[in-house]
């Protein structure tokens, strides 16, 4: 026991504490690998509208293109085979959660390009989905510039789900929602 102190002291030995931290970092650096990993494959089948789900979740785009990737990333593919259930950060909540959170960062940066800009206009148009829903589509039109040259833009922000479309004057709380 004294040798080993006096080892760790003198820095021939590695304390205990050490081999944890090290240990901690290891793992924090394995699961960003493997976030980064699942992230790409969400933006490569979001920018190509590419469906993520199939019939069943094992023959899912998203598991199929995960796997592609794991035939050339030995850390993917041992987290795909011998990953906990609850941690594989593959299921469709967290293909969801994922998908969520790109489209708020992607409206973040074009709210952040209109408020930058010269003008700008709000439009929105009105259809009805699938579900005979009324969706109400918003968009931003607006001019910016880049070094001496002025830019139009129009972009796309999203949907919200109209609860009336009898031409009532309300308050735009629902499109309120989607600048904050």
């Amino acid at each position: 026991m004294a040798d080993n102190c006096v080892a760790i002291a003198k820095g021939k030995k590695e304390s205990i504490v050490c081999k944890l931290s090290s240990t901690a970092k290891e793992t924090v650096q394995r699961n960003r690998h493997i976030l980064a990993k699942i992230i790409q494959v969400v933006l490569l089948l979001g920018k190509q509208n590419i469906p993520f789900r199939g019939h069943t979740e094992e023959r899912s785009n998203c598991i199929a293109v995960l796997q592609s990737h794991a035939q050339t990333d030995p850390m993917l593919a041992n987290h795909l085979q011998n990953g906990n259930d609850n941690a594989q950060y593959t299921s469709p909540e967290k293909q969801n959660e994922l998908i969520i959170l790109g489209a708020d960062q992607v409206r973040q940066q074009i709210i952040s390009e209109c408020r930058n800009s010269y003008f700008f206009a709000v439009m929105a148009d009105e259809a009805t989905d699938f579900s005979t829903k009324e969706q109400l589509s918003i968009c931003v039109c607006f001019v910016g510039h880049n070094g001496e040259q002025f830019q139009l833009s129009e972009k796309f922000i999203g949907f919200v789900t109209c609860s009336s479309i009898k031409g009532v004057q309300r308050k735009l709380r629902p499109f309120a929602k989607l600048w904050t």
